[in-house]
Order: structure tokens, then C-alpha cells, then sequence
């Protein structure tokens, strides 16, 4: 008996040690076919997050597009300008809410605060990105084609006033929103657009026709030419030779000439300052400087936010010349009724009073010197690097700030690096000129210039020793 029951704990033994293997096998099989399961998806925030990082990246090392990446660029502004920590509250305001538009009891208080409003700054701020005058206005506007319109509603308005047309000269080189917003008034008794083809000085000296292009100028005609401080494409500004003796012609003919300055594409840099870095302009300044009516700039080209500068003289204007109440020169003060006609007239009805904007403008030109100084060490660095790569006669460097151009002498060469570097630094090629690759530099893609000597290097790998 004693055998049998020894023999049954033995057996039951071996059953229990049995089960507790096969338990740990059990476990082990889920254990491998929940690991070869395929991850479930990540909650939306994360994949927001994912291709917001994604976007960032793309941003930052953007070389092509004139975009800057808002944060690392201000981070870099500050470090290297030593921004006193006063100035850098704004920045900080700029997460607060961008309120905007009319002087009304509840939101007056943060309108006031969220941008630099005092006269004296808004004096200065005209100053130095527009010209000395006690008739020159700033105002801001949600973006620069409600700025164009703005002022091309005045100057239709001015021809009302006037009983006579106002002439805008329109060069072929302006920006695409002068068109659509010119075209809007095809039918207006008192504005008339002149559309130019930029180039040849031969034309002045025809006959007005349908096909010279000449412009039909008579005495004491109003006429306002604009000038295009930077094409969007090109980075090239209009012609300063061709404009100024396009406005000598019009007043030999008698009538009063004054210029208006797109300076979109400069951002936040005052365009008089930029001059030291536009191989197109910088001896001959902007054409009609003496006669500035207006001049507009995008905060959009800096921050990535909304919000044009448009400065404006109304000296000459006589829409202009009635009185506005104390304290109701600006829309942040007054309704739109009652301010302004530049704003009065303007087919928008409401104000971004950005404090990233009133940031910049408080340290206006402190930021201009980061930006060129950061623009000359680029070209200085890509040009070193290219001298690693090819002889001197082999490329050429053109400033046009905020656009520098590289151009190859070559086709083919200038093809190879387009299309090596575009889908990562979104670069930009110019149909006219097929050897020119066109840059954006910015303070966050200065690695952009160890992508061109690397690809330099593997093209050079490539190619087969010559004979």
C-alpha cells in the first residue's frame, strides 16, 4: 500500500509539473502573436503633432520660398541682437489673443496692448521705413492685396475729387494683385491704368498707341507709378533707369508724378535700408524717392502672420483734406466711419493688432542689421564653397535681398543641382534665366550650403575622368 501511494504522488507530481509547463508555453504563444499584431493607430493629437513636426522641419530648412521659420529665427534674433527682456514680454504677448479692429469698450484696452500705438513710436516707425513728413500715415491691414486695395480705392476716390482721371502706370514686372485689383475698376470714369512693358526707352519717344506702350499723359494730370521693390519670382526690383525716365517723360508733359513702393517680399526690413544688399539698386536708390506716396511691406514674409504695413503720404491728395476729430487718425481709435479714408474706403472691417508684429517694429532696426548681416555671411560661406568646386568664371553670386542668386553658366549644371536639392529645400528656378538657381537665405538654413557642396562633390564622383 505504501508503494501505491507512493506512486500516485509521484504521478500526480509529474501532472501538476506537466500543467505548469504547458501554462507557460500557453502564455508564451499569446505572448508571440499579441507582439506580431500589428500597432494599433496613434490617437489623432499624436499624428497632428507628427506632421506638425514634419511641417516645421520642411520650414526650416526652406531655401526657395520667402518664408522664415518664425521661432527659431526670433530665437536667434534675440541671442545674437541681445534684446532687452523688456521687449522680449512682447514676443511672449504674441501667444496672447491678436485682437484687433475698432475702438470699442471691451476690447479697446487689449487693443491698445497689443501693439505699439503711442504716437511717437508710430512717428518713428514711418520715419524710418517710409520718409520724414507730418502728412505720412501708418496703418495695418490684414494683408498686402487689402492694402493694395485700400489704396486704390483712394486714388479712385481721388479722381471723383479731382472731376478728372488718376493715371496709374503699372509696370510689367508688378505683382499679380495690381491686375486683378485694377481690373475691378475697368469700368471707373476717373481711374485709368497705363499697363508698361518694362525695358527699352525707345517707346517714350513714340506716338501713344495701343501697341508702343507709351503712356497717355496730358498737363496736370495726377499719375502714380508703381515700383516694385522685389518681384516675387525674380527677386529683381522694376528698372530704376527705365522708371525714372518713364517719369521724366510725364513731366515734361505737366503732369505731377509720384511712386508707389511694393516692398512686400522685404518683410520687416525698411527697403531704404536693404539697398546696401540689391546689386539692381543700391546706387540709384528707389526711383522717385523726392515723391513717395505710399510704400507697403509684409509682416507675413517675417512671421508667418498676418498683417501688411502700408505707409502713406496724403499730402497731394484732396479726398484727404478734411479734418478728422481729435484721436481719430487710426482704425484702432475710431470706427471706420470715422477715420481715415484710406481706411474708410478699404473693403476690410477689421485690424490684426499683432504684438509679434509690435514686437519686430519696437527693435525695427535692430532686426534689419540681423538680417543682412545674417544674408552677407551666407553668400560669403556659399561662396567659399563653391570655390571648392569650380573656378571663379564658373559662377557668380547676385544680391538682391531678400533673394540671392547663384548663377551657374551652365544649363546643365544648374538643372543637376535643381533637381538634386528642390524636393528638400523647395528651391526655385527662373524660366529666363535657365543657369540661375534663385536662394532664400534665412538664419535656420545656413545647412543649406553643406547640401550644395555635397552635391557638387557627388556630381563631380560621377563624372568620368576626362581624357
Amino acid at each position: 500500500s505504501e508503494r501505491v501511494a507512493q506512486n500516485e504522488s509521484q504521478q500526480c507530481s509529474q501532472r501538476r509539473t506537466l500543467f505548469f509547463v504547458m501554462m507557460m508555453m500557453m502564455l508564451w504563444l499569446i505572448g508571440r502573436a499579441v507582439a506580431f499584431q500589428p500597432s494599433a493607430p496613434p490617437p489623432k493629437w499624436e499624428e497632428v503633432v507628427r506632421r506638425f513636426d514634419a511641417g516645421q522641419e520642411v520650414l526650416r530648412r526652406n531655401a526657395g520660398l520667402p518664408l522664415l521659420d518664425q521661432q527659431g529665427v526670433l530665437d536667434k534674433f534675440e541671442e545674437e541682437a541681445q534684446v532687452p527682456p523688456e521687449l522680449r514680454r512682447l514676443r511672449r504677448g504674441s501667444f496672447m489673443n491678436n485682437a484687433g479692429g475698432t475702438g470699442g469698450k471691451k476690447t479697446n484696452g487689449l487693443t491698445k496692448s497689443c501693439l505699439v500705438n503711442c504716437d511717437e513710436a508710430r512717428k518713428d516707425l514711418v520715419e524710418y521705413f517710409f520718409q520724414n513728413s507730418p502728412t505720412a500715415r501708418l496703418e495695418l491691414l490684414p494683408s498686402t492685396t487689402k492694402s493694395i486695395e485700400a489704396t486704390v480705392a483712394v486714388l479712385a476716390r481721388e479722381g471723383r475729387t479731382r472731376e478728372r482721371p488718376v493715371k496709374v502706370l503699372l509696370p510689367s514686372d508688378a505683382h499679380y494683385a495690381w491686375r486683378n485689383v485694377l481690373r475691378l475698376y475697368d469700368r471707373d470714369d476717373f481711374l485709368r491704368v497705363e499697363h508698361l512693358e518694362v525695358g527699352d526707352l525707345d517707346h517714350l519717344r513714340s506716338t501713344p498707341t495701343e501697341t508702343t506702350g507709351t503712356p497717355r499723359i496730358r498737363e496736370g494730370d495726377f499719375v502714380v507709378a508703381v515700383y516694385t521693390f522685389a518681384n516675387t519670382v525674380t527677386g529683381r526690383g522694376t528698372n530704376g533707369r527705365w522708371m525714372d525716365a518713364t517719369l521724366d517723360y510725364c513731366r515734361a508733359k505737366g503732369a505731377s508724378t509720384h511712386v508707389f513702393v511694393d516692398a512686400a517680399l522685404a518683410g520687416c526690413v525698411s527697403p531704404f535700408r536693404a539697398l546696401e544688399e540689391r546689386d539692381d539698386a543700391k546706387e540709384r536708390g528707389i526711383p522717385g524717392t523726392g515723391a513717395l506716396l505710399g510704400l507697403v511691406t509684409s509682416g507675413f514674409k517675417d512671421f508667418l502672420q498676418g498683417g501688411s504695413l502700408l505707409f502713406f503720404d496724403d499730402e497731394h491728395l484732396h479726398c484727404c483734406k478734411r479734418n478728422l476729430a481729435p484721436g481719430h487718425d487710426t482704425l484702432s481709435q475710431a470706427v471706420a466711419g470715422g477715420s481715415h479714408p484710406l481706411i474708410s474706403l478699404a473693403p476690410c472691417t477689421s485690424i490684426p493688432e499683432s504684438p509679434l508684429l509690435g514686437y519686430l517694429l519696437a527693435c525695427a532696426p535692430q532686426y534689419a542689421d540681423f538680417r543682412l548681416d545674417d544674408f552677407r555671411r551666407f553668400k560669403a560661406q556659399l561662396k567659399t564653397t563653391l570655390r571648392n568646386h569650380l573656378l571663379d568664371a564658373n559662377f557668380q553670386l547676385n544680391s538682391f535681398f531678400p533673394v540671392l542668386h547663384l548663377d551657374l553658366k551652365d544649363r546643365t549644371l544648374a538643372a543637376d543641382l535643381y533637381d538634386d536639392l528642390e524636393p528638400t529645400y523647395s528651391l526655385i528656378a527662373i524660366d529666363d534665366e535657365p543657369t540661375v538657381l534663385r536662394i532664400f537665405p534665412t538664419p535656420t538654413n545656413h545647412d543649406f550650403i553643406d547640401a550644395i557642396d555635397k552635391a557638387l562633390l557627388r556630381r563631380r564622383l560621377r563624372k568620368p575622368p576626362s581624357s
